[in-house]
């Protein structure tokens, strides 16, 4: 009788990947500590980690076959943010990029950023400047000018907005506030060729981070 062969860990197998990635980006030696799986996010996985004394946070998707069909990828979505951290927005510092070669799936590093995320807790008690904290970081968002090398997708606002509507009334369109959103959208939206009509999507996403005191 042969002893059965030993489980493997797939955690084990993840913080060993994640480990030579971190080897390859920032090659000190240190070991992976504190591993674990942030909750939230649309429908990507975000982990936390530590690392010679650093807070991380990794951003991916399992394969690339997730991503397809989509807009733009990690690396686009990585330099966007790259983009926003050198532009002045509070956005968090990436690091490096997954590669096909990491068989992790595709993906970024970026330095935590510790904050409340969660909306519940924050407008519970909110800071006296979140209003003006949030407009300011809208301003430095459209103060940035796109590139050329970041191959961004341009979208046609009425489009848009006439694909948002059809949401809104396909899930009962019965939020006054969104209607009313919507209407004025329709109403101040620009003839079209004009300046502006045709705009790189911007959105903050789940980027938002309010500091800790």
């Amino acid at each position: 009788m042969t002893d059965a062969a030993p489980i493997k860990n797939p955690m084990d197998e993840f913080q060993t990947k994640l480990a030579a990635v971190m080897d390859r980006i920032v090659a000190d030696g240190a070991p992976i500590e504190n591993l674990g799986r942030l909750s939230g996010g649309a429908n990507m996985e975000s982990w936390s980690f530590d690392r010679a004394g650093k807070g991380y946070v990794l951003r991916r998707a399992p394969s690339a076959a997730f991503m397809e069909g989509r807009s733009f990828g990690h690396d686009v979505e990585a330099e966007l943010v790259r983009t926003a951290h050198r532009g002045g927005v509070l956005a968090p510092e990436v690091v490096g990029e997954l590669t096909a070669a990491d068989d992790m799936g595709t993906g970024y590093i970026m330095y935590r950023v510790e904050a409340e995320v969660n909306p519940a807790k924050i407008l519970a008690d909110p800071p006296a400047s979140l209003v003006h904290d949030i407009a300011r970081e809208l301003a430095r968002i459209h103060a940035i000018k796109p590139t050329p090398d970041i191959p961004i997708p341009y979208m046609d606002t009425a489009a848009a907005l006439a694909e948002l509507k059809k949401r809104f009334l396909t899930y009962g369109g019965d939020r006054p506030l969104v209607a009313l959103g919507l209407r004025w959208g329709a109403e101040k939206m620009p003839p079209p060729g004009e300046a502006g009509r045709r705009q790189p999507p911007r959105r903050p996403g789940g980027r938002f981070r309010v500091k800790e005191p």
